[in-house]
């Protein structure tokens, strides 16, 4: 979505590089020493996504993404962070965060500058409100999440090769699912409790509605499994990351279902890109 966002402003694919500070793992060459960005690039952008606090990853991502503004704006490049929602359980923390923050921006561009060299970009009205109340020193802006900037998803094959996984007994045809269940894994997953748990729950559910419905589970850790049989050899089994094939694959995967139950921004998201 980033990367089709930046296309639609002219930057073509040979003026975007792409670098790692921790979520990339081996698709990025790391980009901890932004010197080597000075005088070659102007814009400088962080990834849209749910982790701007101390809910995910704060030491290995959210602390390094703070102290980048300082190192960035000192080179002559301005920031713009991608839809992000916002959360701190530890909201002294949320504070000092802020301040180190504006201590970054007062010290390279000034305050009164704050607003022409940093965007941040928020995805949600509550991250929106907050975000100006402890940055009001850059430029917040409210917008869609950036997963909309894929654009409408044309349906992949509706019977992709499946690998390593098991046909539930209700669906033996490989037919298309009444309801693809996109159910979150970690921490932030509204059902918990192990697969065979959540197959239960909801095979409870439906024959306590008299539906004789066929489902599968899953979530985007199982796009690997389902991909689309005109897909290569080296996509299918991803020896290389590619983000057209990722999204095939993911495609693929959320097209099962004739119905999408997730609780997961993005699987409700690419459901509506995806005309279901």
């Amino acid at each position: 979505g980033e990367v089709q966002f930046l296309k639609k402003f002219g930057y073509g694919q040979t003026q975007i590089y792409e670098c790692n500070i921790q979520q990339s793992h081996y698709a990025s060459d790391d980009c901890k020493d932004f010197y080597k960005f000075k005088d070659k690039v102007k814009l400088a952008t962080w990834h849209a996504g749910g982790n701007w606090g101390d809910l995910w990853n704060y030491k290995a991502l959210h602390l390094p993404r703070l102290n980048s503004f300082a190192k960035l704006l000192s080179l002559g490049i301005r920031v713009l962070g991608f839809p992000q929602s916002l959360y701190y359980k530890n909201q002294q923390l949320m504070w000092r965060d802020a301040e180190l923050l504006k201590r970054g921006v007062n010290e390279t561009v000034g305050l009164e500058n704050g607003k022409d060299w940093v965007t941040l970009c928020w995805r949600q009205i509550d991250s929106f409100e907050k975000a100006k109340e402890l940055y009001p020193f850059v430029n917040n802006v409210l917008l869609p999440d950036i997963a909309f900037s894929v654009d409408p998803i044309l349906r992949y094959d509706r019977f992709p090769t499946v690998d390593d996984i098991e046909i539930p007994e209700n669906n033996q045809s490989g037919a298309q699912y009444d309801i693809l269940y996109l159910l979150r894994q970690d921490k932030e997953t509204s059902i918990q409790g192990s697969s065979d748990i959540r197959k239960n729950q909801i095979q409870s559910i439906l024959k306590s509605h008299n539906k004789n419905l066929t489902f599968l589970i899953g979530d985007w850790t199982d796009i690997n499994k389902f991909y689309h049989k005109k897909l290569s050899k080296e996509i299918k089994n991803h020896e290389n990351f590619h983000y057209d094939t990722r999204l095939a694959a993911a495609t693929s995967f959320i097209s099962q279902g004739k119905v999408i139950v997730t609780d997961r921004l993005h699987g409700s998201i690419f459901a509506f890109l995806h005309f279901l």
